[in-house]
């Protein structure tokens, strides 16, 4: 169909009535709600449990890709030249739940971030970005809320008493959740 509009990579697209317009290719997304303080997370020995962190996405049924980016903020002791912590990230579907939805899983569950190897640091001085994709998979047929939880930690070097992370999952402006829709 030619009618003036048309351009290389646009595809044809209708609204409610059948009336075609040639438009970019255009992928939906979702983006995440960061509300609180989030959650601080001490540097002391593993911990094999989750937190919730106050944030949450919304997702349409289908599968979806959700690229996630939270802010890592060291306070309190300074923690040494050995002193790292591993902290991993997933995804409930209940707002008091600490359990992970497994069952909505198609990839990994986690996201992984090393945090703090390297030279020795003052209070207050160091950040890190935790950052990686998980894949869900809605099958409820209605809109779902994902929360999202923090924690399976494990801390390596120098047990810190008085050193944590701060506010991780909080409303930081570097903090997102983005989700994009797959195809099935």
């Amino acid at each position: 169909m030619t009618d003036g509009t048309q351009h290389d990579k646009y595809v044809l697209t209708s609204d409610p009535n059948g009336i075609a317009t040639w438009k970019t290719i255009s992928v939906p997304a979702v983006q995440g709600i960061f509300s609180g303080s989030g959650v601080n997370i001490p540097f002391t020995t593993q911990q094999a449990v989750w937190l919730q962190t106050g944030a949450n996405v919304v997702l349409g049924p289908g599968k979806w890709k959700v690229d996630i980016i939270l802010l890592l903020q060291h306070q309190g002791t300074a923690i040494d030249v050995n002193t790292w912590m591993w902290l991993k990230s997933t995804f409930t579907d209940s707002p008091t739940s600490v359990t992970p939805v497994y069952s909505d899983f198609t990839a990994s569950n986690v996201l992984a971030s090393q945090l703090f190897s390297g030279p020795a640091i003052p209070t207050e001085s160091k950040n890190a970005i935790l950052q990686g994709s998980i894949i869900l998979n809605n099958t409820s047929g209605n809109d779902k809320t994902y929360y999202l939880l923090i924690g399976d930690r494990f801390v390596g070097g120098t047990q810190t008493s008085g050193a944590s992370l701060k506010s991780v999952g909080g409303t930081w402006g570097e903090n997102s959740i983005i989700a994009y829709p797959m195809s099935n």
